[in-house]
């Protein structure tokens, strides 16, 4: 277990592709520019969003918001 990663808070950790989607959603990037600037497709941005969501207990129309929200609270990200 990887402190850094994994929160007292957090029952599953983020795997590293979703901390990286994390941290171009931060930055107010889109998926469809996420998908692009890591080489993968735009689903798979959303597959991974929608599990580092899960994982954040996040939903709604602002899930996104809220996810960058609940990661800095938690240290995952600046």
């Amino acid at each position: 277990m990887e402190s850094d990663q994994k929160p007292a808070e957090m029952q599953y950790p983020l795997s590293e592709r979703e901390l990286e989607i994390l941290k171009h959603l931060a930055k107010g990037r889109t998926a469809k520019m996420i998908a692009a600037a890591l080489g993968i497709s735009f689903r798979t941005v959303q597959f991974h969003a929608d599990n580092m969501y899960w994982k954040l207990n996040v939903s709604g129309t602002d899930a996104r918001n809220r996810a960058v929200k609940k990661a800095q609270s938690l240290g995952l990200i600046d």
